[in-house]
């Protein structure tokens, strides 16, 4: 099932901006919903991601933004004839 945040569209875009070390405010603004909602999503992150902190969601979401942007490299990586 689904979880609301999901549904609505900003649960991966807030995890990512979390990783990039924006604050709620700035996400808030970057994706047009309020900032009650994006507290909401990161809490939703933080308990259910078994977080203890910010923190921890925020080095989280960086480590799994790195991984993806290398897998992209790598993907787009050819070698040499």
């Amino acid at each position: 099932m689904r979880v609301h945040w999901e549904k609505l569209g900003i649960l991966g875009p807030v995890h990512r901006l979390v990783g990039q070390g924006f604050s709620d405010h700035q996400i808030a603004c970057k994706l047009n919903v309020s900032e009650d909602n994006v507290r909401r999503c990161v809490v939703w992150l933080l308990r259910f991601g078994s977080h203890d902190s910010r923190a921890a969601l925020i080095l989280n979401a960086f480590t799994v933004s790195e991984s993806a942007n290398s897998k992209s490299e790598l993907a787009t990586f050819k070698e040499p004839s």
